[in-house]
């Protein structure tokens, strides 16, 4: 089940996420099917709404990012932009996001959240390596240093929230 998309599930999930985690959650969220429906119909439109609200105010944003909703609990991953190889991959949850589907401002602070990480990676080689050594498997977490850490999230919470100032 996971190996069409090994290396997608390994960049943010690989402690977690095995054939048998994975069979357990999908029978966990048996009685969420309905949700899961929606947020699987609907992601694609929403997302493309959140997407354009974020390039409109940062134009130098490069196209061509490749997006992954896997299924996941939210315990394995929220919302994630990890290097691999040479391109940067956006991962949503679909826990995560089957709880923020409905609503569109919602989504947007999640999914604009992501996007900052994205462009920060995309201007910036070295958030792009301690990315790639920190929260990727064999995970070097020694190497983070704590003002990395600090601008990375902080600018993703920042942005997302300037963009959503009514935010969920």
């Amino acid at each position: 089940m996971l190996t069409p998309n090994l290396d997608i599930f390994s960049a943010v999930a690989a402690g977690w996420l095995d054939d048998s985690n994975l069979h357990r959650f999908i029978h966990l969220l048996d009685a969420r099917s309905e949700q899961l429906h929606q947020a699987d119909y609907q992601f694609p439109a929403r997302l493309d709404e959140a997407w354009q609200g974020f390039a409109k105010q940062v134009s130098d944003l490069k196209p061509g990012a490749s997006v992954f909703l896997i299924p996941a609990p939210r315990t394995a991953v929220g919302g994630a932009v990890r290097p691999l190889r040479e391109e940067n991959v956006v991962i949503f949850g679909a826990e995560e996001i089957s709880t923020v589907i409905s609503s569109q401002r919602a989504l947007n602070v999640l999914v604009q959240h992501e996007m900052t990480h994205l462009y920060h990676m995309q201007v910036n080689p070295e958030i792009r390596q301690m990315i790639a050594e920190v929260y990727m498997p064999p995970y070097a977490t020694d190497r983070a240093k704590l003002y990395q850490v600090l601008w990375l999230e902080g600018l993703a919470a920042y942005m997302s929230k300037t963009l959503n100032p009514n935010g969920d």
